[in-house]
């Protein structure tokens, strides 16, 4: 959590008053996460160039349907060379100064340097956004900010140049507001977006929550293990089994991995839960 300055902020009102420097920090909280760090954990909720891409040719084709209605025939950027475009300059070098309206040709203007990519831009499906725009940067995001907000994230990470882009979610000041309770604003995972993790012991589960923590610390919030002291509640493997025989029998909806050792009795144990036919929800690994 951090503080980053906030469009719907009255900066001027603060600088007047300056005791009141504590309301200003509140309004002006965000969460905040380079690029090259949120990439791994959409990636583990299933989000893929491939899903951005599927997103994008059914856009196209649809917005090729709507032209074809209308008596036109519109070619749209392949996906490839959507993202070269959405990649044309690094989003920490775009311009976001505000361009005023009495600006001499303001709507080419603001464009900044897109400005000389008109043609390219008109092969990308419009949308109702696509002409709200009042700088270099707002311009690129009207025009090709088109797919889901976890799409475009991965579509953007393709550029080494962004990967110290921060990505942020400002919420202070719309909780300061009145419109959202602070608590709906909590960091890490939702539970129904982690994986419990049950090994054969309490030392497995330990050494994988450390490890993690050390070589992936920005997924690490996404796994939760069953209780990591020494009174561990599946010691072995026969108990393991029996766990997941009742998980499945109860159908539980969580998503549990169970983690075996690669010896004889976990490799039994592995074939054991490979019988119950467990739902895609239910994982077993060897290590």
């Amino acid at each position: 959590m951090a503080r980053r300055p906030c469009d719907g902020i009255d900066y001027d009102y603060y600088a007047a008053h300056p005791e009141e420097e504590g309301e200003l920090a509140e309004n002006e909280l965000s969460f905040v996460r380079p690029l090259a760090r949120v990439v791994p954990r959409l990636q583990i909720l299933g989000q893929s160039l491939a899903t951005a891409k599927s997103e994008y040719e059914a856009l196209a084709a649809e917005s090729a349907s709507i032209s074809e209605m209308d008596g036109e025939r519109a070619e749209y950027l392949t996906f490839a060379e959507f993202c070269a475009l959405a990649n044309q300059f690094p989003l920490t070098s775009l311009a976001q100064g505000y361009v005023e309206y009495e600006t001499d040709d303001r709507d080419i203007v603001s464009q900044g340097r897109f400005a000389d990519h008109a043609e390219r831009f008109a092969r990308v499906p419009w949308t109702e956004n696509s002409d709200s725009y009042w700088s270099e940067a707002s311009s690129l995001s009207a025009k090709v900010c088109i797919l889901s907000a976890a799409s475009m994230l991965l579509i953007f990470a393709q550029d080494p140049r962004n990967a110290e882009a921060e990505v942020m979610w400002q919420f202070g000041n719309i909780v300061s507001a009145g419109y959202v309770e602070r608590g709906a604003f909590v960091a890490g995972a939702d539970r129904g977006q982690t994986i419990l993790v049950a090994t054969e012991g309490a030392s497995d589960a330990r050494i994988l929550r450390r490890a993690l923590e050390l070589l992936r610390p920005d997924v690490a919030d996404f796994f939760r293990f069953i209780d990591g002291d020494e009174r561990h509640n599946f010691w072995g493997t026969g108990n393991l089994v029996r766990f997941a025989e009742g998980l499945v029998r109860i159908d539980i909806q969580n998503q549990v991995l169970f983690l075996l050792d690669n010896d004889a009795e976990g490799i039994d144990a592995y074939w054991k839960l490979k019988q119950l036919k467990m739902p895609a929800n239910l994982l077993s690994l060897g290590i």
